[in-house]
């Protein structure tokens, strides 16, 4: 069952995933598109799954309705992903996505959702893939999420522990969280790790 573990998508926008653990049907949530949906595409090609896409970011959402729009196989949310429902300030020079409690400055405030509400309005019991570019904003989801008993088969996650500064310590203790309930299968550039749930493991044994 874990005998397809592969990086799918451009180098930019893509992620290490198990293939063979994803079946026709298998919820698919997307976080932090920015302009490269590739590993959603690559996913798709291969499997018959609807991907629910997230991004807040207004070059994000006028992009995908440019290029994507008559797509039946994913969905676009307007909002991203925190620990909490609301407005999330973020910092935004020269474009950048960069949550302001990192340390930056200039901040917008965009909508976003707690995990839980999302599944909730979608109909969703479960994940299957998580997929999280969320400019450091998993620092706080996965707690969050860990907290409401949300586990997904598989988590895709870029982590942003480099824009930590003296906060570090926030860094070693989701590693930690995570490490609890998943097992690393694969590591792309020291920041693009592939989680994989280790329930699920065990029951592939």
């Amino acid at each position: 069952m874990l005998n397809d573990i592969r990086y799918v998508g451009t180098e930019y926008g893509g992620f290490p995933v198990c293939m063979s653990m994803i079946s026709d049907g298998d919820i698919i949530y997307d976080f932090g598109v920015g302009e490269d949906i590739s590993f959603s595409e690559g996913v798709i090609a291969e499997k018959k799954c609807h991907v629910h896409l997230f991004d807040f970011t207004p070059q994000s959402i006028q992009w995908f309705k440019d290029k994507h729009s008559d797509r039946t196989d994913m969905t676009f949310h307007e909002y991203g992903l925190s620990d909490h429902d609301g407005e999330l300030a973020v910092n935004h020079p020269k474009g950048s996505r960069r949550p302001a409690w990192l340390g930056f400055e200039h901040n917008e405030t965009w909508p976003v959702k707690r995990l839980k509400s999302v599944m909730e309005e979608l109909g969703h019991d479960h994940i299957d893939v998580l997929k999280l570019d969320i400019e450091g904003e998993e620092y706080k989801v996965i707690g969050d999420m860990f907290d409401d008993g949300i586990f997904p088969k598989q988590i895709c996650l870029e982590f942003h522990q480099r824009f930590l500064g003296d906060k570090l310590n926030l860094h070693v203790d989701v590693v930690e969280r995570l490490k609890k309930h998943y097992d690393i299968l694969s590591v792309h550039q020291g920041i693009d790790v592939l989680w994989i749930n280790k329930n699920v493991i065990n029951d592939s044994e």
